[in-house]
């Protein structure tokens, strides 16, 4: 008990230390009564014990962690099926049994399939093995078969292994015994395909309300924006111009998740059925103060988020161009500048949470999982328009006379002048250098310049 307390103090001391670890921290296994090939709940199938059980049992089986079986190699002799191979999606593996080598005769193979995508056409096992072990195996999935096993004249009974409804369930793992022989095989099926597996109950490292603790050029934050002048050459009049500014965000979001053993894959690959996230994440807003000068700066604001990925595209970065109005009056000789800015995140945070996996029927089984969570997002764009002494070295340009409304770089006609037209706020961008990205055409506070 002192030495479990000890770690526990000494696991809790480096989390403070090291909020943000390069590598996730391990997580403790849910207790359970027995291991994976026991106990088992009314969503797997009972299965049938082939052979003759003579020697220490083990058990293939890491599914209540949320890792499954993804490769079986088998080899045999003559005399039996002698060794067995199961990998599984943590990168892991355990073998059983004692290899033979080859007789000339190739009894031997490996089957590889994505547990999340495949299902075995065929899963069978033979008698006839040394003392009535097990004779040989055979396997078809993912387009790929393996027979490995004796050769009869007479062959001994086949067992088929009950693979769920409609042959649609998941390998779970394999129990069984054995010595220089496989004396025993269970295979463990699900009796029903995956439905979806939905990530909850996540805590992220560092949280969103420490992200807005930091100084703005840490927040994961950046602004996105656009602007023109305009400037009114008429020597007696007032005009009204509406302009058009166009904004780029991205958006995204994508989740991996990494096992015990500190294998990582991503829900990227393999979306045959639902993945879900269901967590309470930050998106960023943004902060405008026009009391003296209009600063805009950015936070995150807590949000639940509700996302459904049906397919490798949900995961892909989006990037989305959208199009604003604005209205501004300008007198004579005077120049003003339109702006439109918003917020936008990039986070990629550390979590731990929940995975809960159902199956078809409704049942499920929770296991906690730690990963990585990419969220790209923007806030609502903020919209200003306002009088200035100048115009900035650099920045489109649109000029009001008489006769329309042009780009005095080149002196090319942009539109007619009507008030009631929209102009395109770019339209002579073309003519001069773009102007910075993160200037935004806006008196911004100076960490926000740099980024």
């Amino acid at each position: 008990m002192i030495f479990v307390c000890t770690l526990l103090s000494l696991y809790a001391t480096l989390l403070v230390a090291n909020p943000l670890p390069s590598d996730p921290p391990d997580l403790a296994i849910t207790p359970r009564d027995g291991d994976d090939c026991s106990n088992l709940p009314g969503f797997v199938e009972p299965g049938e014990t082939v052979g003759n059980q003579q020697s220490g049992r083990w058990c293939a089986a890491k599914w209540r962690q949320g890792i499954f079986p993804n490769e079986i190699e088998a080899w045999a002799s003559k005399g039996c099926l002698n060794w067995i191979r199961i990998k599984f999606t943590d990168g892991t593996e355990q073998a059983q049994g004692n290899k033979p080598g080859d007789d000339g005769h190739h009894r031997t193979g490996t089957v590889r399939w994505d547990p999340w995508i495949h299902t075995f056409s065929k899963f069978s096992l033979w008698d006839g093995g040394w003392n009535n072990g097990v004779g040989r195996i055979v396997l078809e999935v993912n387009g790929q078969g393996m027979d490995a096993g004796k050769y009869w004249d007479s062959p001994p009974a086949e067992h088929n292994a009950a693979r769920g409804t409609e042959n649609q369930g998941m390998l779970l793992g394999i129990e069984g015994s054995s010595g220089d022989c496989i004396d025993t095989l269970k295979p463990i099926f699900s009796k029903y395909r995956p439905d979806k597996v939905v990530l909850k109950d996540a805590t992220f490292e560092p949280t969103f309300e420490q992200l807005n603790e930091r100084p703005y050029d840490q927040r994961m934050m950046t602004a996105a924006g656009s602007g023109a002048y305009l400037r009114n050459d008429l020597n007696d009049t007032d005009v009204t111009v509406k302009v058009k500014l166009d904004i780029a965000t991205e958006h995204q979001t994508k989740v991996t998740t990494q096992e015990q053993s500190g294998w990582e894959h991503g829900w990227e690959a393999g979306l045959t059925y639902g993945h879900e996230v269901s967590v309470q994440a930050g998106v960023p807003v943004a902060n405008v103060d026009t009391k003296n000068k209009f600063e805009v700066s950015g936070k995150y604001v807590a949000k639940h988020v509700q996302m459904s990925f049906k397919g490798t595209e949900d995961m892909q970065l989006t990037r989305i161009t959208k199009s604003y109005e604005a209205s501004v009056a300008i007198k004579p000789g005077k120049i003003a500048r339109c702006s439109v800015v918003a917020m936008q995140s990039h986070v990629n945070l550390r979590y731990r949470a929940t995975l809960e996996h159902s199956w078809k029927n409704g049942e499920s089984f929770t296991y906690p999982t730690t990963g990585s969570f990419e969220n790209a997002d923007s806030s609502e764009a903020v919209i200003h328009c306002g009088d200035v002494e100048r115009a900035d070295a650099g920045i489109a340009l649109l000029a009001v006379m008489e006769d329309g409304i042009f780009c005095p770089a080149d002196g090319r006609k942009v539109s007619e002048n009507d008030p009631t037209q929209v102009i395109d706020g770019l339209a002579c961008s073309g003519v001069v250098p773009p102007p910075p990205s993160n200037d935004l055409l806006l008196p911004l506070p100076r960490s926000l310049k740099r980024l």
